[in-house]
């Protein structure tokens, strides 16, 4: 969520993929019904999704349960994600 400039600590808020100053939330959406069945939030902008993710969602997570997530997500455990391209 786009948010204008704060006055301290502007790097902060910083999101570098987004170049502009945000807040970010993380949901969950069921394959089910698509029905949201979790929010965490908000994080400063310059926050990572997979340390937002590993916070508390990874946490909550029962024993072999996995989660669907992007790219940013690539490397944990509790989530199936996209495959990186080989260089």
């Amino acid at each position: 969520c786009p948010i204008e400039c704060p006055e301290l600590l502007e790097w902060e808020y910083f999101s570098t993929k987004k170049q502009k100053h945000t807040l970010k939330y993380e949901l969950g959406v069921s394959m089910l019904d698509a029905s949201i069945i979790w929010i965490n939030g908000p994080y400063k902008g310059s926050v990572h999704d997979l340390s937002i993710a590993r916070d508390k969602l990874t946490k909550e997570m029962k024993e072999g349960e996995k989660a669907m997530g992007d790219k940013g997500y690539i490397g944990d455990s509790h989530f199936l994600t996209p495959f990186k391209p080989a260089r």
